[in-house]
């Protein structure tokens, strides 16, 4: 996912891609790309976070390629917060925007991705998540990240079957 910015906004989950039905044999090489997470920006004011890698899955001709978009940057006290597989959050007292969910369908997969949510005040908005959009921030109140997509097959995994949720906004009122 994306970094957080600066006094507030929460960084956006990577997007996923989910598919069934994917035939794969045994012996055979596939390529798989696990993207990274945003780095942070050392807390400098106007520097808005930074955006996670991309996760790929190619099959090597057996199927198209399915790319998961890393999760959006999280703006900072100048800049808009950043798209990406889910967008970044607000920061708090910004009247920029917060950034747009760019995951779309990849490949033979269906593509989860949510938009972050608004700044309010001294209050950061959350990360968009994969399952729903980042909470706006409230008054002093920071927003929740939103959560991360459910997959009850892979409930052994991830965070008991949740994927790429959204981080919280934070509070920057002093």
């Amino acid at each position: 996912g994306g970094s957080g910015a600066y006094s507030g906004g929460g960084g956006g989950g990577g997007g996923n891609v989910y598919a069934t039905d994917v035939s794969m044999s045994s012996g055979e090489s596939y390529a798989i790309t696990v993207g990274t997470f945003g780095s942070g920006t050392g807390g400098a004011n106007n520097n808005p976070g930074n955006p996670g890698a991309d996760s790929v899955f190619d099959a090597n001709g057996i199927t198209s390629t399915m790319t998961a978009i890393g999760g959006g940057g999280a703006s900072s006290h100048s800049n808009n917060a950043g798209d990406g597989g889910c967008g970044g959050g607000n920061t708090g007292g910004y009247t920029g925007g917060a950034g747009d969910s760019t995951q779309g369908d990849s490949g033979l997969g269906t593509g989860y991705g949510f938009d972050g949510g608004s700044g309010s005040n001294s209050a950061g908005g959350g990360g968009g998540g994969t399952g729903e959009v980042g909470a706006a921030g409230s008054g002093t109140t920071p927003g929740d990240g939103g959560d991360g997509k459910y997959f009850s097959i892979f409930a052994n995994y991830g965070e008991s079957g949740y994927f790429s949720g959204g981080g919280g906004g934070g509070y920057n009122g002093g």
